[in-house]
């Protein structure tokens, strides 16, 4: 099942930019091996592509990056292949070597670039892909011989075959627990705390929803915020799990890059993904208000941000 997973190398020097290309095609990606949130991700399309890329790896180098304070120094870089095809994430916790699929979390993304514009569980997958699916990531983890605890598996389908993109020993970020907690009544910080010591029973098998929830990222243009409103009335609203806004006034709004880009986000349970969505994408526009001044001094109010993959399932 090796074959599962992407093709990767390490990112020493300007030369292995095209050496990866010709040996792997394109496009491909570039990001350091110790970041968090998309930092320092990179799509090259093309041998005209390797300058600017090189460009960048040099000036992050050695930085804690320039948004967010970090213990993850940006250091060492890897390219691997890019992976066409829907992206998942798999959140599953291991027992003494057998590992449960908690729920597979449906991402929201952009091919313009990497940041996350939302989640959604349960994943929109046919039986059949779900299996695939999870069957992957359990070879994965068997590989790293993984025994306990939780863990957080990117994924892409291309075509009918589950690729592994990058695997974490923790559960996900932006409200993914929040979300597992409210459609599946289970609390990963109390099984990560419990299991080490034995304090918890294990999961018997793959839990079964009970509704749905999406979470949904605030984006903004670029320029400056004037102000934030709102928040306190969002997160007092029926099925709110959560609203986390990180912006506040003076800061500034960069181009859509990485989730350190975003302005926030909102969490919600609904009876279906397309209704927990759309329900948060109301939230987001009845209550929140962060004004925006862009540098020719128009004022644009944050939004929700707009994905296209709220019809189907997939499999």
């Amino acid at each position: 099942r090796d074959a599962e997973a992407v093709a990767a190398a390490p990112l020493r020097d300007f030369d292995d930019l095209r050496a990866f290309g010709v040996r792997h095609g394109y496009p491909f990606v570039v990001k350091p091996t110790a970041a968090t949130a998309s930092i320092g991700v990179f799509r090259v399309d093309d041998p005209s592509g390797h300058e600017a890329v090189w460009e960048q790896v040099c000036r992050l180098r050695g930085t804690r990056t320039d948004r967010v304070s970090t213990l993850l120094v940006l250091d060492d870089f890897l390219m691997e292949e890019y992976v066409h095809g829907r992206e998942f994430s798999v959140e599953t916790f291991s027992f003494a070597g057998r590992h449960v699929v908690v729920t597979i979390t449906e991402k929201m993304t952009d091919p313009g670039h990497f940041a996350e514009l939302g989640h959604a569980v349960p994943a929109r997958l046919t039986e059949d892909a779900w299996d695939r699916v999870g069957e992957c990531v359990g070879t994965f983890l068997d590989h790293l011989g993984f025994t306990d605890g939780p863990c957080h598996t990117e994924v892409r389908l291309s075509g009918t075959r589950a690729r592994i993109i990058e695997g974490h020993h923790r559960y996900g970020g932006d409200a993914i627990p929040e979300l597992v907690r409210a459609v599946y009544g289970i609390d990963l910080d109390r099984l990560a705390v419990g299991w080490p010591f034995r304090l918890v029973d294990p999961l018997p098998d793959s839990p079964a929803p009970r509704g749905a929830g999406c979470v949904r990222a605030v984006v903004g243009p670029p320029g400056r915020v004037l102000s934030v409103e709102g928040v306190p009335e969002a997160a007092r609203q029926p099925d709110v799990l959560a609203v986390r806004i990180s912006a506040r006034p003076g800061d500034e709004v960069r181009p859509l890059r990485d989730n350190w880009d975003r302005l926030g986000l909102v969490a919600v349970t609904g009876p279906t993904v397309v209704a927990a969505a759309q329900r948060g994408a109301r939230l987001v526009d009845e209550f929140i208000r962060i004004r925006i001044r862009d540098d020719r001094g128009a004022v644009h109010l944050a939004r929700v941000a707009e994905v296209h993959q709220l019809t189907g399932a997939v499999g």
